[in-house]
């Protein structure tokens, strides 16, 4: 690989940490407001967690939940990623 291939390469990899770090910070944000709306719904007395806006809250909580899961996989592919160009840029 001639060395603009390698310099592009490194560049992309500079754009994955990029992306990355600007995911984290997302997946902080949806987090936090996954906690809040769980902590609400569970401060609710009893019979309005089962009222349709309980029901609400608690389906908002677990929706957070499953988003942060889904940018835990992202982060993970990317990270994939820059290891298989870290890996062809070593070569």
């Amino acid at each position: 690989m001639n060395k603009q291939r390698r310099q592009d390469l490194q560049e992309a990899l500079n754009k994955f940490e990029e992306a990355k770090a600007l995911l984290e910070e997302a997946k902080e944000i949806i987090e936090n407001a996954s906690e809040e709306e769980r902590d609400a719904f569970e401060c609710l007395p009893e019979g309005l967690q089962e009222s349709d806006r309980g029901q609400a809250m608690e389906e908002n909580a677990d929706d957070l939940e499953e988003a942060e899961e889904q940018v835990d996989d992202i982060l993970s592919s990317i990270d994939e990623v820059s290891e298989t160009i870290q890996n062809t840029i070593e070569k």
